[in-house]
């Protein structure tokens, strides 16, 4: 039996878990999803949410900033292919999506 990929709700009632030091029966109750209504939970869950997707944005950003540049050789040297930096944009394009996506958590 393979365990299941993680969910940003399952690593929020860890890190609560783990938080508050809880064993046995009470860590289940934590993991189990059964206090997921608790603020502690939903906070844990409301940081992850917010972290993956300031770090989408800044690939975005950083996507954005290599096709700029890759634009701005092309004005200055038209044969310049500008390979590299549109791979760096493509590898920001697919970062960001795979943080959209939770692949990160995989």
């Amino acid at each position: 039996m393979t365990n299941p990929q993680p969910t940003p709700e399952m690593i929020a009632r860890r890190i609560v878990a783990d938080t508050v030091g809880a064993k046995g029966a009470i860590r289940a109750l934590y993991t189990s999803g059964e206090l997921d209504q608790m603020d502690s939970v939903r906070a844990a869950l409301a940081a992850i949410i917010e972290t993956q997707e300031l770090c989408a944005k800044r690939e975005d950003r950083l996507a954005e900033d290599a096709d700029a540049e890759w634009q701005k050789r092309q004005r200055h040297d038209p044969e310049d292919d500008g390979s590299n930096y549109l791979w760096l944009r493509n590898a920001h394009r697919t970062g960001a999506t795979a943080i959209r996506a939770g692949e990160f958590l995989k």
